[in-house]
């Protein structure tokens, strides 16, 4: 028997509170032999809030988000600019999002989903106005 574990799921806390451990069985045609496969889903438990960290240009926003709690995975983001409506962002790599837009120079926010629990969460005046690339800002607001 050969146990996996990762950290990219967060911590093994109490996985008996958690979601139900599910059970795939995968099958060797060749062979005839099967190996079963078990894994459970434990939500991250994370302090502080969301930080973003920016990359781009004037005409395009790359946003990395870290420190995201629950199931640790983003489905959808939006930014909103002070002198703009929400803008769908597209998902880049990983927990990367990119707009093509122009925001510089406006105080920005963010909406967030999770592709786990399906819940939507704010993040407002995440950056300053005079915001830049290459730098990290935080958010007191984070998913549960």
């Amino acid at each position: 028997m050969v146990e996996i574990f990762s950290s990219r799921l967060g911590p093994f806390g109490k996985p008996w509170k958690q979601q139900a451990a599910r059970h795939v069985m995968h099958a060797d045609a060749r062979l005839g032999l099967g190996l079963a496969t078990y894994w459970l889903t434990v939500p991250c438990m994370r302090s502080g809030g969301l930080r973003f960290s920016f990359q781009g240009n004037r005409y395009w926003l790359l946003v990395y988000v870290m420190n995201a709690a629950g199931g640790g995975d983003i489905a959808s983001m939006w930014v909103k600019g002070t002198r703009s409506g929400w803008i769908k962002m597209s998902h880049n790599w990983g927990a990367s999002y990119q707009a093509f837009a122009t925001l510089k120079g406006q105080a920005l926010c963010f909406r967030l989903t999770s592709c786990t629990s399906k819940e939507t969460m704010f993040a407002w005046n995440v950056a300053p106005s005079n915001w830049n690339v290459g730098l990290t800002y935080k958010s007191n607001a984070n998913f549960h």
